[in-house]
């Protein structure tokens, strides 16, 4: 009895350590947020993972990265620019995200109030047949200002900056929101599309 629970336990022991985090369309559609942030840094939705998997079962790994090229191309106005690639294996995206003027993401440092003005990040899918890796996004810098002179343009690395916490919700929805904006540009496509 004792081996058979032993037995039992290491089987369950190892399908959690080859577990992963997958997420399909139709969750991104509804809103689903890929990633979280601890730490100053992204992690997959459940915070295990530094990845997520979206299956897109029935479609090959040739097929997933050229479809995922076209979502890049209708994201980004020149793809070419914010794309590294190896095709078929994978797709490396370095960008700039500029907030929006309207925005209120403000931070505090040593009493002086400053605005998020934009930041660059990276993050890269890996395709295999029927799947889409994910891996998880890294900001590596942010622009900002002091609000009271727009003209003192700064820099500093993202886990550097104390206070810009108070900020980073609206950079991991903006992060959140670019990534499912090519996913579902990539592979969300109607049946009656066959023109």
């Amino acid at each position: 009895m004792k081996k058979v629970f032993i037995i039992c336990l290491m089987a369950l022991l190892s399908l959690s350590c080859f577990s992963q985090v997958s997420v399909d369309l139709n969750e991104i559609k509804n809103g689903t947020k890929l990633f979280e942030i601890r730490n100053g840094s992204f992690w997959g939705r459940t915070g295990e993972y530094s990845y997520v998997i979206v299956p897109l079962e029935g479609i090959s790994q040739k097929d997933l990265f050229h479809k995922m090229m076209l979502g890049l191309n209708n994201v980004y106005m020149d793809a070419d620019k914010v794309v590294s690639k190896i095709e078929p294996d994978a797709i490396t995206v370095n960008a700039y995200y500029t907030t929006d003027k309207s925005s209120n993401c403000i931070f505090i440092i040593d009493k002086t109030a400053y605005k998020l003005e934009g930041f660059k990040y990276r993050f890269s899918f890996k395709f295999k047949d029927g799947k889409v890796r994910i891996d998880s996004p890294v900001v590596t810098t942010v622009d900002y200002a002091p609000m009271l002179d727009n003209n003192k343009k700064m820099q500093g690395e993202f886990n550097r900056i104390e206070g810009l916490y108070s900020s980073v919700g609206n950079i991991y929805i903006s992060i959140n929101d670019i990534i499912s904006k090519i996913l579902l540009s990539s592979y969300n496509t109607k049946k009656d599309d066959d023109w």
